[in-house]
């Protein structure tokens, strides 16, 4: 028969000091804040990469992710901006980026950078000096390095079916402490783990390991996706990753490239719609530290190699250049259908609102996107002309009574379905001619 042993209060006080010991430590939130003291967000590139945080950048096959990573590491590498995103250096600072492809050849990325640095030192007629092109190359010679090789998973299924960080994981967080790397690019994600379903939750390991990476090097860490066939034409819904959900989720940032649709070119390129397939948009639908900047478009543009093929023709290489639409005016009906949902309020019979943020069904300008396939910089700028004709009004909501600390975004409200003449001041002699326009002048 085996006896019972008693625990008597010692016991119970021994237990629990153990376990209390083991709780994680809290501290005061705002113990040792002051408005003298915060600390600047660690931003590398502001909207495109922090240190010790992973950003994602989701696109389609083809479309230019490899391109585009490599063109804003090399502006980095230069102490230069890349598109809208402002480089966080002092003067004369650049950043070290690393690449990890596991995808193209060493021979292809250096086709690649030459493309690049071609076109950064060619004239408006691509005219260039070689010994520019090689002056450039030699000056990103300690700034840019690669990693290539199929073997670059930094999670793999263990024996035990469990998940598990590899010892490339290891070689590339020693690696980029060492070298004293500010970026990591990893490039394709599916290279990155192997055994695991990418569908599943469990893909979450490779994000923690990336993060882990980002963390105790103390580095920017960028993912390079595929984005879903589905969602292959948005650049708006920070999920369109392939793969689970959690593959953005831990992204402080998310960025997409997509091409441009039918629909986009009959719009943006009438004349010029069978070369649709030379123009990408590119967004970011997730900014966790500041906002979204919002669509930019961007076109291939076909760089000549100083080297030929087998068959006589010279080589090349695509860029991606910024480009600016002529944006056109509102069409009468897309005027109609936008006024008559701020006349009608949002699907819960309230009315959109102007806010940035936030679930999309409230808000105007995601609204105005959907309504005339847009960007929501291009929305935001169609509301404001239409406060600007007195179609509509933009004015502040009633504190919310369960929550009257909330600050309440402004609310849209309908006033004219045509534009309102402004009046305006005429000078002796001057004769006012000016007419009410039409709803498809508003913009």
């Amino acid at each position: 028969m085996s006896s019972t042993r008693t625990f008597n209060k010692d016991d119970f006080d021994a237990v629990r000091q153990e376990v209390v010991q083991q709780l994680p430590r809290f501290q005061s939130l705002t113990g040792n804040l002051t408005v003298s003291n915060v600390k600047p967000t660690p931003w590398l590139v502001v909207g495109y990469a922090l240190r010790g945080a992973v950003t994602v950048f989701a696109a389609k096959g083809g479309t230019g992710k490899t391109q585009s990573t490599l063109q804003a590491a090399i502006s980095f590498a230069l102490g230069k901006n890349y598109l809208h995103f402002q480089l966080n250096v002092g003067p004369g600072e650049f950043l070290r980026t690393a690449f990890v492809s596991g995808e193209e050849s060493l021979d292809e990325i250096q086709r690649r950078v030459l493309a690049i640095c071609i076109h950064h030192c060619s004239d408006e007629q691509g005219n260039y000096e070689r010994q520019d092109v090689d002056g450039l190359l030699q000056k990103l010679k300690d700034r840019l390095f690669i990693y290539v090789g199929k073997q670059v998973a930094l999670v793999a299924r263990g024996p035990e079916g469990r998940a598990e960080r590899t010892s490339f994981h290891a070689q590339l967080m020693a690696d980029a402490i060492a070298r004293h790397f500010d970026m990591v690019v990893l490039d394709p994600s599916i290279r990155l783990h192997e055994g695991l379903d990418e569908n599943s939750a469990e893909i979450q390991e490779l994000h923690n390991a990336a993060d882990n990476v980002a963390e105790k090097a103390h580095v920017g860490v960028v993912i390079v996706s595929h984005m879903r066939k589905s969602t292959s034409e948005s650049v708006e819904d920070q999920h369109s990753a392939r793969g689970h959900s959690s593959t953005t989720d831990g992204a402080r940032i998310v960025l997409q490239a997509a091409g441009m649709s039918a629909p986009e070119a009959e719009k943006l390129i009438p004349r010029d719609q069978k070369n649709r397939h030379r123009y990408v948009k590119f967004g970011d639908p997730k900014q966790s530290y500041t906002t979204m900047h919002g669509t930019t478009w961007l076109k291939k543009v076909t760089v000549p190699l100083p080297v030929s093929l087998e068959n006589g023709n010279q080589d090349s290489r695509f860029v991606l250049e910024t480009v600016v639409f002529d944006q056109q005016a509102l069409t009468d009906e897309q005027a109609k259908r936008i006024l008559l949902r701020i006349k009608d309020g949002n699907a819960e019979g309230r009315p959109y609102t102007d806010a940035a943020d936030g679930r999309r069904i409230c808000r105007a300008d995601a609204m105005v996107a959907s309504e005339i396939g847009s960007g929501l910089r291009r929305a935001r700028d169609v509301l404001q002309s239409l406060v600007e004709a007195g179609q509509i009004a933009v004015q502040a909501q009633a504190p919310d009574k369960k929550n009257p600390a909330r600050r309440m975004p402004r609310a849209y409200t309908f006033k004219s379905w045509n534009p309102v003449e402004q009046p305006r001041f005429a000078f002796e002699d001057e004769v006012d001619t000016s007419k009410a326009s039409s709803v498809g002048d508003v913009i």
